[in-house]
């Protein structure tokens, strides 16, 4: 039987990942702080700050799916936040690569979440395959330190995977629910100018993004996108019409959206930008869900 080890498969989309790997009849190990795991999986503790990792945790693991990190839209963007943010993405990773590097029997393959942030924010209408250069911003910091450690796997014999995620969509909280919650309260409205452009992701078809990395033994950078991207106008128009609501208020203004959350407000928020699934696609995988209006019927019924 072939082991898995996760780490953040307490999250959202941790969970969706280990029920298909258990259904595909892998053995799964997860990492966590207080060592729970996912119902099927086996946890282990863990915990990056002091560099401790359970040896039993990574006993004859065949592939590793790295999804821990803090979240990057909970919490205003201090400077102890900030080093929250890198740190439980970095330093895990790095804690991984140290561990395993000792072990004999070491995975064949590591595929990690990243960011679609990798491009910077406010970027106009500009359509970024994963051959352009890091943008400007606190994501992407984060994410090039992130892919930089993945990177490293390659060193010690285990092949490297990043996907650069946008906003994962699912019925089971996240982004999504923060989005609908002020429409099905009919005071929703588009933010900002309403032109910042939004990446974003069906959770099935991020699931199934990683399935098709590991089962067709590809490697490398991808971004991890539906094929449409809309404005923030036109993604809360389609959110509203999905939930029969109409939009009567004006456009939340920018500005004290900065005042309240800084730099966190002009990145996430007020700013966005348009990635290519293109390269995905080239390697074979078929998105279920490439436009708004189907995953939002599907997802919010």
């Amino acid at each position: 039987m072939a082991r898995a080890l996760i780490t953040g498969g307490n999250g959202l989309v941790g969970n969706e990942l280990c029920a298909s790997l258990l259904k595909k009849g892998f053995e799964v190990y997860n990492l966590s702080r207080f060592g729970s795991a996912p119902k099927g999986a086996i946890g282990f503790r863990w915990d990056y700050e002091s560099g401790y990792v359970n040896p039993k945790a990574l006993e004859n693991i065949d592939v590793v799916f790295h999804l821990a990190g803090a979240s990057v839209a909970n919490k205003k963007w201090t400077s102890g936040q900030k080093k929250i943010i890198i740190d439980s993405r970095v330093k895990t990773a790095e804690l991984l690569y140290e561990s395993f590097k000792t072990i004999d029997y070491k995975p064949k393959e590591i595929i990690s979440a990243s960011g679609a942030g990798f491009y910077g924010f406010d970027n106009g209408t500009q359509m970024f395959n994963e051959n352009d250069p890091l943008g400007k911003g606190f994501l992407a910091e984060v994410t090039q330190k992130w892919e930089d450690v993945i990177s490293k796997f390659l060193k010690i014999g285990i092949t490297p995977t990043s996907l650069r995620i946008g906003m994962v969509l699912s019925k089971n909280g996240g982004a999504l629910d923060k989005l609908a919650m002020p429409i099905k309260l009919g005071i929703g409205s588009p933010i900002g100018s309403g032109n910042q452009l939004i990446s974003w992701i069906h959770i099935d078809d991020l699931v199934q993004t990683m399935l098709f990395v590991l089962d067709n033994e590809i490697s490398g950078v991808f971004n991890c996108v539906a094929t449409e991207t809309l404005s923030n106008k036109e993604f809360t128009k389609a959110l509203a019409k999905q939930l029969n609501r109409v939009l009567i208020f004006p456009n939340v203004p920018g500005f004290l959206l900065e005042m309240l959350l800084g730099q966190m407000a002009k990145e996430i928020i007020l700013g966005g930008n348009a990635s290519s699934n293109q390269k995905l696609k080239e390697a074979g995988f078929v998105f279920k869900h490439e436009n708004l209006k189907g995953a939002l019927a599907d997802l919010l019924v």
